[in-house]
């Protein structure tokens, strides 16, 4: 494990947010490779190559922030305009699904709350193999099963280049 910290260490852009998906990853279960490689996917910062933290995406259309007061900022003005298909955060969770798993929009935005909740998430789907467990993180329905398995597939490809 220790030197899956070290890659962290060099990868992640904060070195405080690599030690978040080492922890969250262990108190879980899980690897933390898979939910980096999910941060990779959802918030990667164009011309940046790392995941970014104050990322939100409004109905496809992603917006990476330089603050975190920025980022919550403009999702509040979202929220005050009846808009709820929002995704915040490193790990890119859907407020109008997982809202309800932040007790505020700070929280929302803190990067070892996000990440926890996506580990809380991927756990949901446990008895799958990880490459399910990694499309159902991304939409969990049967009816989306072929991008679902795409999405799980461009995560893979982001942990083997």
């Amino acid at each position: 494990m220790k030197a899956v910290a070290f890659v962290f260490f060099t990868l992640f852009p904060l070195i405080s947010q690599a030690n978040f998906f080492v922890e969250v990853a262990e108190r879980n279960n899980l690897h933390p490779l898979v939910l980096y490689g999910i941060a990779q996917q959802e918030s990667t910062k164009p011309g940046y190559g790392k995941p970014w933290p104050w990322t939100v995406n409004f109905n496809g259309q992603g917006m990476w922030f330089e603050s975190k007061i920025e980022a919550m900022e403009a999702v509040d003005q979202a929220f005050k305009r009846g808009m709820r298909n929002i995704d915040i955060g490193v790990m890119q969770i859907n407020m109008k699904y997982h809202g309800h798993r932040f007790k505020t929009l700070n929280e929302a935005f803190d990067p070892a709350t996000n990440i926890q909740v996506a580990a809380d998430i991927l756990k949901q789907f446990s008895e799958d193999d990880i490459r399910l467990q990694i499309a159902k993180y991304h939409c969990p329905g049967s009816s989306c099963r072929k991008r679902a398995l795409a999405y799980a597939n461009k995560v893979f490809s982001r942990l083997n280049p």
